[in-house]
């Protein structure tokens, strides 16, 4: 239905399929799962695993990333739950067969595997350790938040001790890594603020870079923060006014010579 079934090309996930002749009415589908399984299968695995409801009255797939949803639903609103025997998960009922459902399946797939390979390289830095005993595969939320606020403290003491090159690297890879956490919130903070403008592309990289930051702040509700990072971005925005509103530039697409009139 979803394949051609004369090319057969190996996959970049696993899926784990259930099927049912009807969910109940409500806007979610509900499969329960021992975390045992969750555990030892699904955060040991190397590559995205993903559950795919069937309900066959309906005719219709529904599905998630099973390492996605233990990070992002299970660890958040329940930080215990690797201690329970079952977990349910809840799935929103979006069809897989939507315009553009299988595309959204793949970024998504994309996504996971991001965060798994980084996940998976914390994990291995720590192993050893009483939270990270042999044989963890993935790094927790909580784990992986502690790497970036190491990284990120390491940071400062660099930045203090007059270390800027070093300092602005580690930020950056704090930035880079995914998943937007605050600790990504204060990587984006040291860079605008160690980042000395010195051309368009700078300022405009900077610019980026805040919109980033008020939004985090603002889903953290830090107005603090979000103040700070509207008082970073006071110079860029000087030195774009001053150097790039007036700059003119040659559209390559049309040919035509642009004026730059402003910057949003």
């Amino acid at each position: 239905k979803f394949v051609n079934h004369s090319e057969v090309r190996q996959s970049p996930f696993f899926v784990q399929l259930k099927a049912t002749e009807k969910f109940d009415g409500s806007e979610v589908a509900k499969w329960q799962f021992q975390t045992s399984y969750l555990i030892e299968d699904c955060l040991s695995a190397s590559i995205p695993v993903v559950l795919c409801l069937y309900e066959r009255s309906s005719d219709q797939f529904y599905w998630c990333i099973l390492q996605s949803y233990c990070w992002d639903v299970l660890d958040e609103q329940n930080p215990e739950w690797r201690s329970q025997t079952y977990v349910q998960i809840q799935i929103d009922r979006e069809p897989l067969e939507t315009p553009g459902g299988m595309q959204r399946l793949m970024r998504t797939v994309s996504r996971a595997q991001r965060r798994i390979t980084m996940r998976s390289s914390i994990a291995s830095q720590r192993r050893g350790t009483f939270a990270n005993p042999p044989g963890t595969q993935l790094a927790s939320t909580e784990e992986v938040r502690r790497h970036k606020r190491e990284l990120v403290e390491d940071a400062h003491r660099l930045a203090i001790a007059d270390h800027l090159y070093r300092a602005l690297s580690r930020v950056m890879y704090v930035y880079q890594l995914p998943e937007d956490d605050r600790p990504r919130l204060d990587a984006i903070c040291y860079l605008l603020a160690l980042r000395v403008t010195t051309a368009p592309d700078i300022a405009l990289a900077k610019l980026r870079l805040a919109n980033h930051g008020l939004a985090l702040a603002d889903s953290y509700d830090e107005p603090d923060v979000q103040e700070l990072v509207e008082d970073l971005i006071d110079s860029p925005r000087k030195y774009l006014k001053k150097e790039f509103i007036g700059a003119r530039y040659l559209h390559t697409k049309s040919g035509r010579e642009c004026l730059v009139l402003e910057v949003v």
